[in-house]
């Protein structure tokens, strides 16, 4: 048997190889203690979550002609990666339903041509069918033209009202400058307003006589609203999450007034 010997305070009077069994013992012990811990830690999914406690994140935003979602599943403590068995779909009333994609591996998204509003996102979790309702803020037309009221130019941007209470953001841009304003609708409005100063919105003009690389305004308006409706066996968590009616439109500047200038007084001719 081998002995380790040393001098004073350092002397060792363990077998070697005693010491070196009883370390590899606890090594290993460690090691598997490490990794049994591990293999039951695996990320949880959404495909861990019980029904009753499994919710989704939706948005959603419209064109007029294109509508996109986004939905993400989520528990009590929020978003949760999406697990491999779980499906989700989406489907106008009486129409064909259309499997949504995944991004990331965190949310499931889809986009679609489409003037409808009302939609049914259809979750397949843990052998079952759960059915949601989507109902889209109501669309909207949107028009925008200079106007001069007594000495004040401005970008006049007139919508069609929305039935139900909603809230609409509308937003006017000239090249670095951005103009922000917001409107609530109460549902009774024949017709919605809004105006933009042109002052709050010109650039000086260059020697060219232009603003810049663009001269066009962009009017952006946003109607904020809409409803989830989740199916009774989920959870209703609250989500961040909106539902957008988007429309834009460009309108082009007026031409720049120059300056007066004095009359000259001319002799007549003789």
């Amino acid at each position: 048997m081998i002995r380790v010997e040393g001098k004073g305070k350092g002397k060792m009077n363990e077998p070697f190889p005693s010491m070196l069994g009883r370390s590899a013992t606890l090594l290993i012990a460690a090691l598997l203690a490490f990794g049994c811990t591990h293999s039951s830690d695996k990320p949880k999914t959404s495909a861990d979550v019980a029904p009753r406690e499994l919710g989704l994140s939706v948005g959603a935003r419209s064109n007029g002609s294109v509508t996109q979602f986004f939905v993400a599943p989520m528990d009590k403590h929020g978003i949760v990666p999406i697990g491999s068995t779980d499906k989700l779909f989406i489907a106008e009333a009486g129409g064909r339903e259309i499997q949504f994609g995944i991004d990331s591996g965190r949310q499931w998204v889809v986009q679609v041509a489409t003037k409808a509003e009302a939609f049914q996102l259809i979750l397949l979790h843990d052998s079952k069918r759960f059915v949601n309702t989507v109902q889209l803020p109501m669309s909207f037309s949107l028009r925008a033209h200079f106007e001069v009221n007594g000495n004040e130019e401005g970008i006049r941007v007139d919508w069609t009202s929305s039935a139900v209470p909603a809230e609409m953001q509308l937003s006017a841009e000239a090249g670095p400058r951005r103009y922000e304003t917001k409107s609530a609708e109460s549902g009774t409005e024949a017709a919605g307003l809004a105006s933009f100063p042109l002052r709050l919105l010109e650039r000086p003009l260059n020697a060219y006589g232009s603003v810049g690389d663009s001269n066009d305004f962009i009017v952006t308006a946003t109607r904020h609203g809409g409803k989830i409706t989740l199916d009774p066996a989920l959870a209703n968590y609250p989500s961040a999450e909106r539902l957008e009616q988007i429309r834009t439109v460009i309108v082009m500047p007026p031409e720049p007034r120059l300056p007066s200038r004095p009359a000259i007084a001319v002799e007549p001719p003789p």
